[in-house]
């Protein structure tokens, strides 16, 4: 039996320059600040923050979670 091998897919980080949607700029103000997380990551809580300039990509889902 052969294994086909893909690479997973990778989303891309948003960076703050890039975020058009006003929840993203919203979220993004409210976590790190007037950093951009993608250039400087890192919550107040210690986490890289990297789960929120990814789903930036997806701006109904940082409504949902807002």
């Amino acid at each position: 039996m052969s294994r086909i091998q893909t690479a997973m897919p990778r989303l891309e980080q948003i960076p703050r320059a890039e975020a058009e949607a006003p929840i993203v700029r919203s979220m993004f103000k409210r976590l790190f600040g007037d950093r951009d997380p993608v250039a400087e990551p890192g919550t107040a809580t210690g986490t890289r923050g990297d789960w929120w300039t990814v789903f930036a990509n997806f701006p109904d889902v940082l409504e949902h979670a807002s």
